[in-house]
């Protein structure tokens, strides 16, 4: 197994345990070194849902991967290299200790400023929200977009916001329980375990579809297994 092979699969076992916020991505399964991701837009691009690529080199992590954006953003030119210091269009800049999660931190980050770059365009906040809301549409002439994809990026960030919430309710409780009443902890303990059963159930709902889009894969590859075999006359 070479290294660039060997260090993208330890990177994307970390990514399933630690998502990133606001950002999906997986390997094609049939070549690692060609990512593909979803970024769920805030801010101008509120709503919108953002497919793009990393393509990267046998030579990873030395060498830094080519970024890509496929969806219109109204922020960076379709099927264009971007510019970027975490891709390859500036290997001088490139850390290796860096991986796929910081990149796509690093493209996050650079989508919400007004920065110009090679492969970056000018548009109206106008341009900008428009394009977001028919984003949806606009992936699913995409064949390479993974829709379960974005429906599992969702369902992460209502899961972390469910969990975040827990947190700061078990704050409070440690801090007002002895002021509380018989009445007030028994609607407290009520609500504790409402947020508990929802954020089970969102986990069970992802861990679910994560298991149909696996199925989606095998069935699209056994259909493109079949479509390529010759026919018995």
């Amino acid at each position: 197994m070479d290294l660039a092979t060997k260090r993208l699969r330890k990177e994307y076992v970390a990514l399933k345990k630690t998502p990133v916020d606001n950002i999906e991505a997986v390997p094609l399964e049939n070549n690692i070194l060609e990512w593909h991701y979803v970024i769920r837009g805030v801010g101008l691009y509120e709503g919108g849902f953002y497919h793009g690529k990393l393509k990267f080199p046998r030579e990873y992590p030395m060498k830094p991967p080519s970024v890509y954006m496929i969806t219109p953003s109204g922020r960076f030119e379709m099927n264009t290299r971007l510019c970027l210091s975490i891709s390859d269009f500036h290997p001088e800049t490139w850390n290796p200790l860096w991986s796929v999660g910081s990149i796509l931190i690093g493209l996050f980050s650079f989508m919400n400023e007004d920065t110009a770059t090679t492969g970056s365009i000018e548009s109206s906040d106008e341009d900008k929200q428009t394009l977001a809301a028919s984003s949806l549409a606009t992936n699913c002439t995409n064949s390479r977009t993974n829709l379960l994809q974005i429906e599992l990026l969702s369902l992460h960030q209502e899961a972390a916001n469910l969990a975040r919430q827990l947190e700061n309710l078990q704050a409070h409780r440690a801090a007002c329980l002895d002021g509380l009443t018989d009445t007030e902890m028994k609607w407290e303990k009520i609500a504790r375990n409402q947020l508990q059963l929802k954020l089970k159930a969102i986990r069970e709902n992802h861990d679910l579809r994560t298991a149909l889009a696996d199925q989606s894969k095998l069935q699209q590859a056994l259909e493109d297994v079949l479509l390529k075999k010759p026919r018995v006359m």
